[in-house]
């Protein structure tokens, strides 16, 4: 029996001989029922006064403030007295009536709580809340003479806790908690933006019209943002001198908080009255000049927010992103760095953002060549890599240098040849998949064990580890040059594969794990079908030995299970697997599954392709084309178009699935006759008119679609009837080509969607009763186009106008998509079953070419409705290959309006 180290001195007055003795206090924490602990839990009792709470606020505050080494000495011990901590204290339900100084050593003591055991969640935040609001507007409307020192720094002390909580619950902040900071930051900014040296912004006098109609000059109070030439500012201003501590506290707290709050609600910032505020944006700037590395690091992760967010458009503003580069990688050198700001997570965010914005020109990548920053990041890290053993700091440490170099060489080739000529990284990307693997195959062995403990287990220790090395692998996946020497490797195929099987199985026999061991491996999933979807390009050498490990099969498996096809119904004894996975993102799984077929699909014989949907029938790819998730239905139209590319036996399978029949009676025999017509081309219509082009995605999606459109006028007379007889889709054509200006335009005046409209054209107006057909064939692959959001659609081949019609399939592209459906024309001809498209007889005189009336039929209705002239219109645009394909179908057109005349 532990004895207590209380010694009761008077009526208000308490010594506690634990503080300063570790050893005392892992005696008291060690044993729950002690009576000090008792004792001091014991606050809100109503024999305690005042002095007597603040006092046993102090003594947790010492007893709970041990190192590192006693707190993993004592384990659960510790975290079970934090919890007995949260359920029993109540004080927070009486701090509007509790005297300041009480609240503050509250709050003080929960950061403490919430810093040391970051696990245990405070179930009271709502009166953390409450009581920030309530100060923040005393703060902002108060006397600040009047305003207690203790309510200020509880003030303070709020911000750092929901700054705390915001990591493991960020639902801890809501929308008047940001009211609350933009009072406090517009505060604080008016008090000290009068210390800003403006003596580089010229000051001028305004002309106003008086109601008179009389122009007079009018002197201005001194208004340096008044000159309408200065929308940017070029240069950050001297750095202000906050001359109380507290506001130097209060200001970082609240930035940082700010900050990281927004990033995850988007939504509030069109309210918010901090952006556009060029007082406020030039405060914040001077700020990154400042000592104080608390205040400067918040400076960056505000103006860093500023850029992500696409609404703003700031990340349009070279300027501001110049100030703010230098002062990011200058925070690399700082050791003092405060615990909530991390220069490679800032560092990282702004790459993977341009390289989805602007991957093949990102200006952060251009900034960090023309320092030579990464030079000496990539000799420490090769560093650590001949390392013996590794400590849990110097992994923490790996692991944002493997995720820089991911971001960095996701679009640069000269840093992938950098890193994969050190053979260790290689060497160690295997080990780390391969322990990753053995990891989750102990897992499930024991996973009736780890069942019974009947909580959510965390992640894996190499949780962040190993998405790191996979998200570096797939940059190295982008390379042409890669994919044919340094990954020819079995052994990273086989892994890939091998972490694909295990990872699915963890979703089947491991749902009971919890909502955050299971996100994390939904990722590694996600990223590693990202990996073989690169492996699976055309030309790469992994690909045969990829489909014979089984590729095909792991993904008939996802599409067909219901955890990812909404279509496919739960089984009653799957309830409990469904509910484990509710609320859990697997819509990149999804994506990335259809993408590893897409390419599997690309410019493959039709045996190959029929193989394919032997296993994996077409119903199951048609479950994703009105998906929730817009790059879902991407890569499925991108599946269809590269399936029904030289395929006439698909496109018949396709129009069937859309097929309506109706049952007509005949009056002579009483006799039903089954009558079909297929609405696929109504369902297509439908889809492209619901598609935002503003979104990459659906764009993409839209293009897609186009070319579906374009395969299916490549087959016959009967499909081109079909197709012509649309009129919804070639008013959507002719829309697409008839614009020209990119601001005014709603389909983006986007070159690749107007070369697919007019291939749909040139193939209505090919003759299909000629027998030579000239077969795509496929661009060399973009080294820097892939999975993540990087394969591109496939340019055209240069043609000529002795080509006839051309079936298009879609090597790479990446991003979302539309929804709905949509009406056609009739049932296919016998001619459908004919043999697939045939190479022969060549010719070269054009006169020996005579249209059919069908064909001519087409031009004259497409010329009635305007396509002719903006066929013309074209030949001007900006890109080339539309302006080449444009003159090929002008000249195309031209011929057979001659036959018209005829």
């Amino acid at each position: 029996m532990v004895v207590s180290i209380v010694k009761e001195i008077n009526k208000d007055e308490f010594d506690f001989e634990f503080v300063g003795d570790q050893a005392a206090k892992i005696q008291i924490l060690a044993n729950p029922d002690s009576s000090t602990l008792q004792f001091l839990f014991d606050i809100s009792s109503v024999n305690n006064t005042v002095p007597i709470q603040n006092q046993k606020l102090d003594a947790l505050l010492s007893l709970l403030n041990i190192n590192d080494t006693a707190k993993d000495e004592l384990g659960t011990v510790y975290l079970n007295t934090i919890e007995k901590l949260y359920r029993t204290i109540d004080l927070q339900n009486s701090m509007k009536i509790n005297s300041p100084m009480t609240n503050y050593k509250l709050v003080k003591l929960l950061n403490l709580c919430t810093d040391n055991c970051s696990i245990s969640k405070y179930p009271h935040s709502i009166q953390m809340r409450r009581h920030l609001v309530r100060l923040s507007k005393a703060f902002f409307y108060s006397d600040k003479n009047k305003m207690d020192s203790n309510d200020v720094l509880t003030l303070i002390e709020l911000t750092k806790f929901f700054l705390l909580s915001s990591d493991s619950d960020p639902t801890f902040l809501k929308k008047n908690v940001i009211s609350s900071l933009e009072l406090i930051l517009i505060y604080l900014a008016d008090k000290y933006s009068r210390k800003i040296n403006f003596k580089y912004i010229v000051r001028i006098k305004n002309k106003m019209r008086t109601e008179n109609s009389e122009t007079e000059e009018l002197a201005l109070d001194y208004s340096p943002i008044a000159n309408k030439g200065l929308e940017a500012i070029s240069s950050i201003p001297n750095a202000i001198s906050l001359d109380d501590i507290l506001d130097q506290r209060m200001l970082s707290n609240a930035l940082a908080l700010y900050s990281r709050d927004n990033i995850h609600n988007h939504k509030r910032l069109k309210k918010s009255i901090l952006w556009g505020n060029p007082y406020f944006e030039i405060f914040i700037l001077s700020l990154l000049r400042s000592s104080d590395i608390n205040l400067k690091c918040s400076a960056i992760s505000f103006l860093k927010f500023s850029i992500l967010d696409k609404r703003r458009n700031s990340y349009k503003d070279k300027q501001l992103l110049s100030q703010l580069l230098p002062q990011v990688i200058d925070s690399f050198n700082f050791t003092n760095l405060p615990w909530w700001y991390d220069p490679f997570e800032v560092l990282i965010d702004l790459l993977n953002f341009y390289n989805t914005i602007n991957p093949m020109g990102n200006p952060v990548l251009e900034f960090i060549k023309d320092t030579n920053f990464t030079g000496g990041l990539v000799l420490i890290f090769f560093q650590c890599l001949v390392l013996k053993t590794y400590t849990k700091d110097i992994v923490v440490t790996m692991t944002k240098f493997i995720k820089l170099f991911a971001a960095i060489a996701s679009f640069d080739e000269n840093y992938r040849i950098q890193l994969l000529d050190n053979s260790d990284v290689i060497r160690h990307l295997e080990f780390a998949m391969d322990n990753h693997v053995n990891l989750l195959n102990d897992f499930i062995s024991k996973r009736k064990l780890l069942m019974e403990i009947g909580e959510d287990l965390p992640q894996m220790y190499d949780a962040e580890l190993i998405i790191a090395w996979l998200s570096l692998l797939k940059s190295f996946s982008r390379s042409i040059t890669a994919l044919r020497t340094s990954l020819t490797r079995n052994k990273l195929t086989e892994l890939s594969l091998n972490l694909v099987n295990t990872t699915y199985q963890i979703t089947h026999k491991c749902y009971f794990a919890g909502k955050q061991f299971s996100t994390n491996e939904m990722e590694v999933l996600s990223t590693t079908l990202g990996i073989i979807c690169n492996f699976v390009v055309e030309f790469s050498s992994l690909q045969s030995l990829t489909i014979e490990l089984g590729i095909i099969d792991r993904v008939e498996e996802i599409l067909t299970d219901p955890l990812f096809n909404p279509n496919i119904p739960w089984n009653k004894q799957s309830v409990k697997r469904r509910d484990a996975f509710r609320g859990i993102n697997v819509d990149k799984v999804k994506t990335n599954a259809l993408w590893v077929l897409r390419h599997l699909m690309y410019n493959c014989q039709n045996s190959e392709k029929l193989e394919m949907l032997s296993k994996i029938p077409i119903d199951i790819i048609l479950d994703f084309i009105n998906d929730p998730s817009w790059p879902v239905q991407e890569q499925c139209f991108q599946l269809i178009r590269n399936l029904t590319c030289n395929s006439r036996k698909i496109v018949n399978i396709l129009l069937e699935k859309f097929k309506h029949i109706e049952y007509v009676e005949d009056p002579n025999n009483d006799i039903s006759s089954p009558i079909g017509s297929t609405y696929l081309f109504e369902f297509l219509a439908k889809k492209m008119k619901l598609l935002n082009t503003a979104d990459p995605s659906q764009r993409k999606t839209l293009e897609a679609i186009l070319y579906i459109i374009v395969n299916l006028a490549a087959v016959n007379e009967n499909k081109k009837r079909l197709v012509i007889e649309q009129d919804e889709i070639l008013e959507i054509i002719y829309e697409i080509l008839s614009e020209s200006d990119p601001k005014n335009a709603q389909y983006g005046n986007d070159s690749n969607l107007k070369l697919a409209c007019l291939w749909v054209l040139n193939n209505l107006l090919w003759n299909s009763n000629i027998s030579q057909y000239l077969q795509y064939a496929s661009d060399e692959f973009n080294g820097d186009d892939s999975v993540s959001g990087s394969v591109r659609s496939i340019s055209i081949n240069r043609e000529s106008s002795k080509e006839p019609n051309l079936s298009y399939s879609a090597d790479k592209d990446d991003y979302p998509t539309g929804e709905s459906s949509a009406t056609g024309g009739q049932g296919n001809s016998s001619s459908d079953e004919d043999e697939e498209f045939i190479h022969q007889n060549e010719f070269n005189d054009e006169d020996t070419v005579h249209s059919n009336p069908a064909t001519i039929e087409r031009c004259k209705k497409l010329i009635d409705i305007g396509m002719y002239d903006l066929v013309k219109v074209n030949i001007f645009d900006e890109a080339l290959n539309v302006r080449e394909k444009a003159r090929t179908l002008l000249y195309h057109m031209d011929l057979l309006r001659k036959e018209m005349d005829k």
